[in-house]
Formats: C-alpha cells, structure tokens, sequence
C-alpha cells in the first residue's frame, strides 16, 4: 500500500505571496479581484495619499481618477484590438489595465507592434490631454463660474491638482526606462529596426537632446556660469527629463535583439516615425506645462 500525501496547511504569509511561476502582477490581479476588494483598494489608495503623503482630499481624489483614467486609455486600445480586458486598482502598485485572464495577455502578446505602441502612448497621451484640458478650466473656474463662491475655489483647486498629477503621471510614463510605458515602447520602436536605423535614431535622439540642453542653458553664447547655473535651476524639469531620456533609449537600444526586426510583428519605418513625432508632441506639451517653457 502506498502512502498518500499528506497535504499541509498554508500560513496567513504563506497564502499571502505569489505561487511558484506567478508573476507579482498576475497574482494582485487575481487578488484584488472583486468588486469588494477594488472598494477597498480604492479607500486604500485615498487614506494612504492623503495620510502618509501628506496631500489634501482633492489632490488624492484627482490623483486616483486621473490613475484610473490613464488606464482607460490603455483599454480603449484593448477594446480596439478585440482583447478581453480588466481595469483594477491594485494596492500598492497603482491602477492597471490588463487582459482578462493569462490566455488573453498571450493573445495580446501576438499582436502587431504597432497596435502594441499605440497601446502604449494611449495611457500617457489621456494624462497630457487632461493636463491641458484642465489647464483651460482653470481660469473658468476662478472667474465665478458659479454662484458659490465656495464651489468655484474648490474647483479651481481640483482644476490645479488634475494638471498637477496628470503632469508627475505623464512625466513618470513617458521616460524611456524599465518596464514603464515609453521603455516598453522604445524596446518594441528598436525591435523593428534593423541595426543600422537603430544607430541613426539614437544618434537623431541624442542629437535633439543635446540641442534642446543647449537653448535651455543658453548656449552657445556669451553668457556667465551664473546665468548657466540660473538656467539649470529655474529648467531642472526639461534637463532632469532629457538625461534620463538619453540613458534610456542608450539603454534600449543595447537590449535590442537585431533578429526581431524579421518579425512579421515588427513595423515599418513609417509606423516607427509616425509614433515617435507623437511620443514627442506629448513630451513636448506635458514638458511646457508641467516644467515651463524652454525659454
């Protein structure tokens, strides 16, 4: 007779870690599902900002929506692209869009790359566009939109607190690093260029980069380290940004495996052009608002 297993009783910390296999993300995704469990995260994420960050209820709640927002720019690519998904609060990573189950994300997994970069830029291209879109309110807000002067200040602050988070979600996504939604977005850009385009789109990058530190210094010209220094501090948002840029598409473009431009995935170097002028008007814009103008 043969002896049975014996099955062992999980602990509290042990059923609470992902099973052998499972990434991180797929195991929130399948723990925070629920309806119950989101209006928990929910409350979860709104008591941490405002508690351990220090942010008042408006910044919270604008932080939270515009969160939950560039997720849904993300699924409105999913819906397009006829992949089954679900938008989810997971705490403490933040709000994720994701295919409905693992069979789906290896659908997903399958498309073409420039269904998968549009999927990409969507969630940062909502941020900028509530950045601007809230930008205009402002003003409307503040000049007695409503009879309450009460009312109008609480909208006008929420109006200021929108472009605000709108503008650290933006920046945060659109910087070429990690797993974040610009580095995944240069590693499928590099993926479908072969090696030579590789090296001229670096080169056209850093070039730009170089450039645009330059005006923003205020070189080349007369000018003293005092001014230089003046310049580097009242545009630290423009300089900070384009350093990382420079270190990421680096990056990138190191990692970049030259046979996936073989791809019947890949794109085609009009595709590739087409998103990195719009990757560079939502640079662009969320830059001249959130860090000011180069000038």
């Amino acid at each position: 007779m043969s002896a049975q297993p014996v099955a062992t009783k999980q602990g509290f910390w042990q059923r609470l870690r992902p099973p052998d296999g499972q990434s991180l993300i797929w195991w929130l995704i399948g723990l925070q599902r629920g309806t119950g469990r989101q209006i928990v995260a929910f409350f979860a994420f709104l008591l941490s900002f405002h508690f351990i960050f220090g942010w008042s209820w408006s910044m919270s709640i604008a932080m939270l929506l515009s969160m939950f927002l560039h997720e849904c720019g993300h699924a409105a690519v999913f819906a397009i692209t006829r992949i089954r998904y679900v938008i989810l609060y997971l705490f403490p990573l933040g709000a994720v869009a994701a295919p409905m189950d693992e069979a789906e994300n290896k659908r997903s997994d399958q498309l073409p790359w420039n269904s998968i970069a549009w999927l990409l830029q969507a969630g940062p291209g909502v941020n900028v566009a509530l950045m601007v879109v809230f930008l205009g309110l402002q003003p409307i807000f503040a000049s007695q939109l409503f009879p309450s002067i009460e009312i109008n200040t609480i909208l006008t602050q929420f109006a200021r607190d929108m472009v605000y988070v709108n503008g650290l979600l933006a920046s945060m996504n659109l910087v070429p690093v990690w797993t974040l939604d610009a580095g995944q977005l240069f590693r499928v850009i590099y993926n479908s260029l072969d090696e030579r385009e590789d090296s001229v789109l670096t080169g056209f990058a850093l070039a730009f980069v170089g450039i645009i530190v330059l005006i923003i210094l205020g070189l080349p010209g007369v000018i003293t380290w005092s001014m230089v220094l003046f310049n580097t501090l009242t545009r630290f948002g423009w300089i900070a940004f384009l350093l990382i840029f420079a270190v990421g598409i680096l990056n990138k473009q190191g990692r970049d495996d030259p046979l996936n431009a073989q791809s019947h995935q890949a794109m085609d170097n009009r595709q590739v052009l087409i998103h990195l002028i719009v990757y560079t008007l939502m640079v662009g814009v969320n830059l001249w608002i959130a860090a000011g103008p180069i000038l």
